[in-house]
């Protein structure tokens, strides 16, 4: 006997008219209705989720063997800033580049103007293009760039070349 079995005792023994009634048990139709409406509900929640979402899956990164399409240095933008100390080192890199077809971003000076060695930073998706605009101009130093970089070149910038005293002459 439960604890509500027990409550019922004693409330049909306080009120002595009562009788005890059975609860009813729902009919098997509306069991298996209820069960198709839930299935329905779910199945348009679940394809309204998935159509809707107009998001399609990341394009995954090249692996080793994949044929990677051609850099177009009209489509990168560049940001040059010159490390060296030496005034003009930056607009004349940035003339070079641009003579080459690359779009010139910001051309401006870099916070550390005693860098010996120049380099060339890339953010995500532009390490060929980075790669490609290091050999046209003799670069050996290419590193993705950081975010300190990327405020510096400001938002528009794919690749950002840092002009140390070697580039400088």
């Amino acid at each position: 006997m439960t604890v509500f079995d027990h409550l019922e005792t004693q409330l049909l023994d306080a009120h002595s008219r009562r009788t005890r009634r059975s609860m009813p048990r729902p009919a098997p139709r509306r069991i298996v209705a209820f069960a198709a409406a839930v299935a329905a509900v779910a199945a348009i929640a679940v394809a309204a989720l998935s159509a809707g979402s107009g998001t399609s899956a990341p394009t995954p990164a090249a692996q080793p063997g994949d044929i990677v399409p051609p850099v177009a240095p009209g489509r990168t933008t560049v940001a040059v800033l010159n490390g060296s100390g030496r005034p003009g080192a930056a607009g004349r890199v940035a003339t070079e580049l641009a003579d080459r077809g690359w779009t010139i971003g910001t051309v401006d000076n870099y916070t550390d103007r005693s860098l010996e060695t120049s380099c060339v930073d890339f953010v995500p998706g532009r390490s060929a293009a980075a790669s490609r605009i290091a050999k046209e101009i003799g670069i050996y130093n290419v590193l993705p760039a950081t975010r300190l970089m990327t405020e510096l070149a400001g938002p528009k910038a794919g690749v950002i070349v840092i002009v140390g005293a070697d580039q400088a002459r």
